[in-house]
């Protein structure tokens, strides 16, 4: 079976410059999200063949589903005698459709639990976001999620298709590539650090800042993750571009910071 993945970046060899016949090698089209309606149309039509998709971190912006394709976000589906798992969307950095926190996407993944055992399995994860630790960054859009560790360690499937990142092209993982000891131990490296933020102040006349850039720097530097909110330290006379060079990653409201960390410093009471 051939298979061609698709995410993020429509492909000029497909869509531009596309010449009759280019897709009719293809058995199955696989998307991880991030392309318009219009894009995966075209291809399912000229390829005559399923396209399954899970949804991105930007596909909110999108005014519709796609016509003609298999949506596999939140299902284990069959295509072609592969099951196919689908848990699409990124690590939440801001409000949207397909943001979700680590607790969400665990939920989702147990969700899963009792048909993953009547089916033994799956053949492939089809994701946007990775596996923490595969490939992934430190900020948040482009952060893998740690409960697809344990599930892809469970269940062994024959690749993972992920991504994340706007300047790579889809990639594949073949799982039994892994060492999983090895992955075990740094997710339980991982419970040792902590998520950290600060917000800004909100009384009156309270200009100061729970944390300064050397503050977030010494947390980074031993292996914490620390979230500001923007322009918290302002009052102090830090930028927001002082705390992304010391290690912090900038989050739009003071909401979304509390979400997210197990601590927040702050200088007053909330």
């Amino acid at each position: 079976m051939r298979v061609l993945a698709v995410s993020d970046i429509p492909s000029d060899r497909f869509y531009k410059f596309y010449q009759p016949g280019r897709l009719d090698e293809f058995d199955l089209i696989l998307s991880c999200g991030d392309l318009s309606p219009e894009y995966i149309e075209f291809l399912v039509t000229l390829a005559h063949c399923p396209l399954v998709y899970v949804h991105g971190n930007h596909d909110d912006t999108f005014s519709r589903e796609p016509e003609g394709c298999i949506c596999a976000d939140n299902r284990l589906i069959n295509v072609n005698g592969l099951r196919i798992l689908g848990l699409g969307g990124a690590y939440r950095y801001r409000k949207g459709k397909y943001m979700y926190t680590e607790k969400q996407m665990k939920s989702r993944v147990k969700y899963f639990s009792s048909q993953l055992r009547r089916s033994r399995g799956f053949d492939i994860l089809l994701t946007h976001a990775p596996a923490y630790g595969l490939n992934d960054l430190q900020d948040l859009p482009h952060r893998g999620f740690e409960c697809f560790g344990p599930l892809l360690e469970k269940w062994h499937p024959a690749v993972i298709l992920y991504n994340a990142r706007q300047d790579q092209h889809p990639s594949v993982k073949n799982t039994d590539q892994w060492t999983f000891p090895s992955f075990r131990g740094q997710q339980t490296e991982r419970l040792n650090t902590m998520k950290i933020g600060c917000v800004k102040e909100i009384k009156n006349n309270e200009f100061r800042v729970g944390l300064t850039p050397d503050n977030v720097r010494d947390y980074v530097a031993a292996g914490h993750h620390v979230y500001m909110e923007r322009g918290a330290g302002v009052g102090s006379g830090f930028s927001d571009n002082e705390y992304v060079d010391a290690g912090a990653s900038i989050i739009d409201n003071a909401a979304d910071v509390w979400h997210l960390v197990d601590m927040m410093v702050k200088v007053k009471e909330p």
